[in-house]
């Protein structure tokens, strides 16, 4: 009988390359490692991805699929109960009351993650999935789990001071706001949750990027437990900027996360970098599919997906070149991991550059069929090629150009990537496909099917009737008044749209005019250092509104701007003369932002010192709250 040798290592972070007959333990990071018939290193035990049969893995693909097809983040709405969430001082210590310490990398500890390899290092734990160029792997989107048995959490978190970043959480497998909750620059804080009675909930802390964790921590009456039920399995995605999320500040928004959540995987990994393919390098400075396999070979994926990249055809390559290049990658992928391990190439998300970049459609189209073809003569039973660009059904992309289809809601305003609904599109698409795949390799049809792209806006009330547009803030019956400007202020009125809204610009109503120009926007939300809300970075604006006669004045964006449900949005005006518009009173104003000291007067919008009637890119750091009434901005959408 032949003799099985143990490694081991005592470095946190360090896992096996090869393993052939053997085993391997850190004991740094209480993990283990077995290698399989191809001497590539398996993880075993809740810590990593544990070895799977075929038939196993994709059972567990399609009943995650069934299980969360509809009942996902993105579907099931906001956590319904009270939960607050407060973030502490730079570097400050555990909040007080909070005795009970758990750390990431202790052997035991009450978590698990999800999205890149936990490396942690003096004391901080981040999820590298990817290595863009260079040496250092870093990560893209991560999540870390725990069930709470009490009324408070808190976790240790690096600070994040980028805007409209931050991290999100999840109760439930909901999330509590869509935005991120963001802290200061400085070091590592604490960040609570407080709930308004005592229950047992699965917590989830949302990453990205270099962001890391620490630990956490409770009161003495409260515990944590791990939250690792049945099976996950470990999918790794190869792609592009798409996959990256580039465009998207909260990875947790990107088509990967949220294919994740359209699956029902928790162990996702985007390994996505700008500018690249299977042969596309962003001119060099990059790594190809090719260059980053290594990233994942060594840490078992059970399924791999690679995302077939326009960049290959933007950056000269033959047809040829890449379906070569993708069959290396696949006979590379399937003797290092084995003859069990599902992979599946995908075809061609088109972005806006794809779709105005004239004649290059046929080659998309050659290039699908190429590899197609290919993959087929492979006769593999757990190899596939999904279909998009010639797949006219399937493809969910609309329309030639903005003002067409749906490109507007799906593609950003830099005409170079998708918005947080078009990779909610991307991630529709690609669930529904992989689960076909995979029930055809394990000969079962699909259990559910795949919810409607249109259900992931929750349905409300909320008329769309062009020619007498909804004016911000207002809830009231009451008749409009008139206010006028004071010249170069700027004023704000926060909203919130119960359905999602294509905001293609704003109205104003002169009755008094005065020469001069006015400007008008919409601005997305931040969190200021007090931890309030106020509006941060300008999303579309329209100048030059004149002033100088009365009548409707209609401000057109330059593109038109997605207000999605349940998020928070600031409309503005400011104009270079004091005249006279149509306004809400006061008492037809939805009290949103409260009301002054002692309760008395209600604050109906905010306001800054401006420049004649500019707009600013983002909004002024200073607010003074209006209690008068607010002008009539009139939601001008498609």
């Amino acid at each position: 009988m032949a003799s099985i040798r143990i490694k081991r290592s005592t470095t946190t972070g360090r896992a096996p390359a090869s393993l052939p007959g053997e085993l391997a333990v850190n004991t740094a990071d209480a993990r283990l490692w077995v290698g399989n018939a191809s001497n590539a290193p398996v993880e075993l035990g809740a810590g990593g991805a544990a070895a799977l049969p075929a038939p196993a893995v994709l059972r567990a693909v399609l009943d995650g699929y069934a299980l969360h097809a509809w009942n996902n983040p993105r579907l099931s709405g906001l956590y319904p109960s009270p939960c607050l969430i407060t973030v502490g001082a730079s570097g400050g210590a555990v909040p007080s009351g909070f005795t009970r310490a758990y750390d990431f990398a202790a052997t035991g500890a009450p978590f698990v993650s999800g999205g890149g390899n936990p490396v942690t290092a003096s004391g901080a734990t981040s999820f590298p999935c990817v290595t863009p160029s260079g040496s250092t792997a870093v990560g893209r989107h991560w999540r870390v789990s725990t069930v709470h048995d009490g009324t408070q959490v808190a976790f240790r978190l690096d600070s994040d001071a980028t805007a409209d970043g931050g991290y999100r959480f999840l109760v439930d497998g909901r999330y509590v706001s869509l935005k991120g909750t963001v802290s200061g620059s400085g070091a590592d804080r604490w960040y609570t949750l407080r709930f308004a009675g005592r229950g047992k909930r699965t917590v989830t802390v949302e990453g990205y990027g270099a962001l890391r964790f620490w630990s956490a921590a409770t009161p003495d009456s409260d515990t944590l437990l791990n939250p690792v039920t049945g099976v996950s399995p470990r999918i790794v995605v190869v792609g592009d900027s798409n996959q990256e999320a580039y465009a998207q500040v909260l990875k947790g928004d990107g088509p990967v996360a949220m294919l994740g959540d359209y699956l029902g995987v928790r162990d996702i990994w985007a390994s996505g970098v700008y500018g690249t393919g299977f042969m596309a390098t962003n001119g060099g400075a990059n790594y190809n599919y090719g260059q980053r396999r290594a990233d994942w070979l060594g840490y078992a994926p059970q399924a791999v997906v690679w995302y077939m990249s326009i960049n290959d055809a933007l950056q000269g390559y033959s047809i040829t070149q890449v379906r070569d290049a993708m069959l290396v990658e696949l006979a590379a992928a399937r003797a290092a991991l084995g003859p069990l391990v599902p992979l599946i190439v995908h075809g061609v998300i088109t972005t806006m550059e794809q779709a105005v970049a004239a004649g290059y459609g046929p080659t998309l189209a050659a290039a699908e069929t190429a590899a197609a073809d290919a993959i087929a003569a492979l006769n593999d039973p757990y190899a596939a090629f999904i279909s998009t660009y010639n797949s006219g059904t399937t493809n969910p992309l609309t329309g030639t150009g903005p003002g067409t289809g749906n490109w507007d809601v799906y593609i950003n305003t830099a005409l170079n990537h998708f918005t947080a609904a078009g990779n909610n599109a991307i991630a529709l698409l690609g669930a529904r496909r992989i689960a076909e795949v995979m029930g055809a390799m394990l000969g079962a049809e699909l259990p559910l099917p795949l919810p409607p792209a249109s259900a992931a806006a929750p349905a409300a009330a909320y008329p769309k009737r062009l020619s007498t547009p909804k004016i911000a803030g207002d809830i009231g019956g009451t008749a409009l008044t008139t206010q006028a400007l004071t010249a170069s202020r700027q004023y704000f009125v926060p909203i919130s749209v119960p359905r999602a809204v294509i905001l293609t610009g704003l109205r104003i109503s002169v009755t008094t005019a005065s020469a001069g120009s006015t400007s008008v926007g919409v601005y997305a939300n931040t969190t200021n250092a007090s931890g309030d809300d106020a509006p941060g970075g300008l999303l579309g604006s329209a100048t030059g509104l004149d002033t100088g006669s009365t009548g409707d004045k209609d401000g057109t964006f330059a593109a038109p701007v997605l207000l999605e449900p349940g998020t928070l949005y600031w409309v503005s005006v400011i104009g270079s003369a004091a005249a006279t518009l149509r306004a809400v009173p006061v008492g037809a104003m939805q009290t949103a932002l409260g009301r002054t000291v002692g309760n008395t007067t209600a604050i109906t919008g905010l306001y800054a010192a401006g420049s004649g009637s500019t707009m600013p890119a983002t909004a002024a750091a200073t607010l003074t709250a209006s209690t008068g009434s607010m002008f009539a901005l009139y939601l001008i959408e498609r």
